[in-house]
């Protein structure tokens, strides 16, 4: 967020605290905002004439365009250098990925988020796929409950061999060509603060 505050217009709440390990009160990571101004779009939308919600969709429109005009030459996320404090490319973090407490609750001893989790920055499309496929693996090998997918590990681990070492492949099928960008993930209108008065959007949130 400091780095779209930094770069963009788009408006998104100030970081009043946050932590990317698990060393807190809370046991995973987290990220305390300001609080947004507004309401959030879909409690209004059906009540907005057309032309206003044109106007909403329009601003969107220009937040985005204004993101994605940036190239990224790593996959990955974002993190703060332990050295200067600077913008740096960071490991992969998403909706899917294990937190300490579910990893405690649902997975044998000895497993943690590193071990369940992809790391990154990757270079490629390609290597992060391998990557995800390769916890895939991973977890089918060290789950119980997973072991009835055990015979899929060598198809799996054969794709895996196939991202990671068919450059021809690779190439032809131009699997790498994708320009890397920064992505929301989860933009819809809950997401979206607008301020009715206005008629300005006024924060994207998550």
């Amino acid at each position: 967020m400091r780095w779209v505050e930094k770069n963009t217009t788009v408006p998104v709440p100030a970081v009043v605290r946050f932590d990317a390990s698990e060393h807190n009160a809370l046991g995973h990571e987290f990220t305390l905002l300001e609080k947004a101004t507004g309401v959030s779009v879909d409690r209004v939308w059906n009540h907005l004439d057309t032309a206003t919600k044109h106007s909403v969709v329009s601003q969107i429109a220009d937040y985005l365009a204004q993101i994605h005009a940036y190239p990224f030459e790593l996959i990955g996320g974002m993190q703060l250098s332990h050295e200067d404090g600077s913008i740096v490319p960071g490991p992969v973090l998403d909706e899917a990925s294990w937190q300490a407490p579910d990893v405690a609750k649902y997975w044998p001893p000895g497993e943690s988020v590193s071990t369940l989790n992809i790391s990154g920055p990757y270079e490629s499309y390609t290597a992060l796929c391998a990557a995800q496929v390769e916890r895939v693996i991973y977890a089918i090998q060290r789950h119980g409950l997973l072991a009835w997918c055990r015979d899929l590990i060598p198809r799996l681990q054969a794709f895996v061999n196939i991202l990671t070492n068919d450059r021809d492949r690779i190439r032809d099928m131009r699997l790498n060509d994708a320009k890397i960008i920064l992505s929301h993930n989860d933009l819809h209108l809950g997401n979206i603060m607008y301020e009715p008065l206005t008629g300005k959007v006024t924060s994207i949130l998550d």
